[in-house]
Order: C-alpha cells, then structure tokens, then sequence
C-alpha cells in the first residue's frame, strides 16, 4: 500500500502519510528502506524527506517545502518555558504548523497564545500557521520566511546573545 502511495501521489503527500505511518509505528525504518530499493533509482529522494517525528501533515509539508527553499528546520525542538515546538529555523524562528483537531476551542486558543507569549518573552519569533495558509497560501508563507531569513531575525543578534548571557532569556 506504501508502495502504491509512494508512486501514485504527489510527493508532498506521499512524505506527509509515511511520516505519519512512522511517527505511529505503523512503518518501521527498515520496512519503509525495503520499499524504497524496490522502487526506480528517481524514488531515492524519499529516505532523506522523510521524519517519523512529525506529528501531522501539515507538519511534514510545511518541514519538506521549507528544506526544499534551503531553511533546514528541525522538528520538534524543545524549548524551556515553551515546550516543545513544530519546527525551529535558525535560532529563534519558531514554525507552528495547527491543524484543527488540537487546536480548536477556547482552551486550545489560550494555550497557543500563552506559548507564543512565553516564547517572544524570550526573543523567539513564533509563526504560526493554519491548514488554509499550508493547503492554499503556501507562496504567502513562503515569502514571509524568506522575508525574515533574509533579514537574519532567525538568528540571534550580538546584542541578543549578550542579554541571554548576561540576564536569562527575555526581559
């Protein structure tokens, strides 16, 4: 079935279901590695997109298009007084990719602002991202994180380095 999804879907998709197959144990590494040789030489790219840590599609689609642009975001990175967030790029460039089912209702609403307060606190820059900016604005978003990345707001300044130092996080 993996195999048949592999060759039949787009590639955002096919790495979106097989992360999420991995991150619930449904696939193993080594059965996803065995389908992976069966399939053409231009199947190859699969292995090195795919991340069992993601915890949902929009996760994984938002992580391979923004490698694709060359940010590398590492998922799932804990942050003290924050948790643990989607994607980190650079230092302080935080990506929340929310889709719906976790974060509805009014006690998901104030949770997600609290972490994002909790992060700008410390000089994080949270963005968060719903389902219609990762299905149907994708450009948008992609010109926001290129936008800050050219900028260099995902990297810790000098003078922001010396109040993490100096003072703690944040002010």
């Amino acid at each position: 079935m993996i195999r048949q999804l592999i060759l039949c879907c787009d590639r955002d998709t096919a790495v979106s279901v097989i992360d999420s197959a991995l991150h619930r144990r449904i696939l193993t590494m080594t059965g996803l590695t065995r389908i992976i040789t069966s399939l053409p030489d231009a199947y190859a790219w699969l292995s090195d997109e795919v991340d069992a840590k993601s915890e949902s599609g929009y996760e994984s689609m938002c992580r391979v298009r923004l490698a694709r642009l060359g940010f590398a975001p590492r998922t799932q990175v804990v942050i003290a007084g924050v948790g643990r967030v989607d994607m980190l790029i650079g230092d302080r460039l935080i990506i929340e990719a929310d889709g719906w089912e976790w974060h509805h209702g009014a006690d998901a609403f104030v949770a997600d602002r609290s972490r994002d307060l909790a992060a700008h606190r410390q000089g994080y820059l949270p963005l968060r991202l719903a389902p219609v900016h990762i299905e149907r604005e994708w450009p948008w978003v992609e010109r926001v994180v290129t936008a800050i990345v050219e900028r260099g707001e995902h990297r810790w300044s000098d003078r922001q380095l010396y109040q993490r130092a100096n003072h703690g996080f944040g002010g």
